[in-house]
């Protein structure tokens, strides 16, 4: 009995057969993103398109980093990153046509200012992504602290960074206002009878 386990259609890649359809979605998207950005002129779209795909990129590398977040991705890459690259696509061929009516030109604006909205839903989307690895790092942290206070290894149940440079800064502003040559430390064999 000989079990083989496929882990992508492609026999050299050596990520799942989801994270592979992610990553080969992801790179045609790039690819058109990239022809508008170099179709399109304006500047100020240009920069928009190109913030766009830098944070495309990102949630699709998120699908190798964590394949958990496949199905999000996925939602991602099937509807919203589509429509954004159909309105470009659109965009770019009223900004062909070289005239500006009514319609032209209100649907240009409609668009552009589109693009803005989704810039920030594509860093919602990119920071949601993160939502399950936020709580995993929680619970090591409340589990180092719990354990920290056990072994008395902190004054604390919880570690809190804050609380710490307070207290350094605290300390050293202390030590900054001690006079001159003061020390606070014990001398080794000096004893408090004399």
């Amino acid at each position: 009995f000989r079990r083989v386990l496929f882990r992508s259609a492609d026999p050299m890649s050596p990520y799942s057969p989801e994270v592979q359809k992610v990553i080969n979605e992801g790179r045609l998207a790039m690819k058109e993103m990239g022809r508008l950005y170099s179709s399109i002129r304006n500047p100020e779209i240009r920069r928009k398109i190109n913030e766009i795909m830098a944070v495309s990129d990102k949630i699709v590398r998120d699908a190798i980093d964590d394949p958990s977040d496949v199905p999000q991705i996925q939602k991602f890459l099937s509807f919203y990153l589509p429509t954004t690259i159909k309105l470009l696509n659109a965009y770019d061929r009223m900004n062909a046509q070289e005239i500006s009516g009514e319609n032209i030109s209100g649907s240009m604006t409609r668009i552009e200012e589109m693009l803005d909205t989704s810039i920030q839903a594509y860093n919602k989307q990119l920071d949601a992504l993160f939502a399950n690895q936020a709580a995993d790092i929680q619970v090591d942290i409340d589990m180092m602290n719990g354990m920290l206070a056990r072994e008395g290894l902190g004054g604390k149940s919880y570690l809190d960074l804050n609380d710490f440079m307070r207290e350094f800064e605290k300390q050293q502003k202390m030590n900054a206002q001690k006079p001159e040559g003061y020390t606070d430390t014990i001398q080794k064999g000096s004893t408090s009878n004399g």
